[in-house]
């Protein structure tokens, strides 16, 4: 069988928000498939949800989701970062006063581990500041005669180091 993009696209805007989360990859939010963002692209599925923050009140999280068939890497992160110029601009646009925080998932089959692409989620530095980039997650899937199955991935270092302690 040849599992294709629109294929994981299909199993997770069909699933049970619940049955996803059981299977490693938690969402919470409504889902929108295959959304237009004016001049910026078109983003496979973007969650969005209103969630309450201390001190804030009601923030709106939107969640990207650029899902790959094979290897994630620097284009499909390149790609999410348009989506979220796109989307940040339009909340800023037609929503004035709105607190939003963006997070991007990449998901796929595996990690680009080549180069330094691999190490980015975990130098980011979400210091909270509403209207402006959350996280950034990586994600694999492996999909089994049972079913689909995600796995969270990030702590990458390079094996080369020399350093010692800890490794993640």
């Amino acid at each position: 069988m040849n599992f294709l993009e629109k294929d994981l696209e299909d199993i997770i805007w069909e699933s049970d928000n619940q049955k996803l989360s059981e299977r490693g990859l938690p969402i919470n939010g409504k889902l929108i498939r295959q959304l237009n963002i004016s001049g910026y692209g078109v983003a496979d599925l973007v969650e969005w949800q209103i969630i309450k923050k201390p001190y804030v009140g009601r923030v709106l999280e939107v969640t990207i989701y650029e899902l790959k068939k094979d290897k994630i890497g620097i284009f499909a992160l390149m790609q999410s970062i348009s989506y979220a110029r796109g989307i940040q601009r339009y909340l800023w646009c037609k929503l004035d006063n709105l607190e939003f925080i963006i997070n991007i998932v990449l998901i796929g089959s595996s990690i680009d581990k080549s180069g330094s692409f691999c190490y980015f989620p975990d130098l980011i530095c979400n210091d909270n500041s509403y209207g402006s980039l959350g996280n950034i997650s990586y994600y694999t899937y492996d999909y089994k005669i049972d079913g689909i199955y995600f796995d969270s991935k990030y702590g990458y270092y390079s094996s080369t180091e020399k350093f010692g302690g800890y490794n993640g």
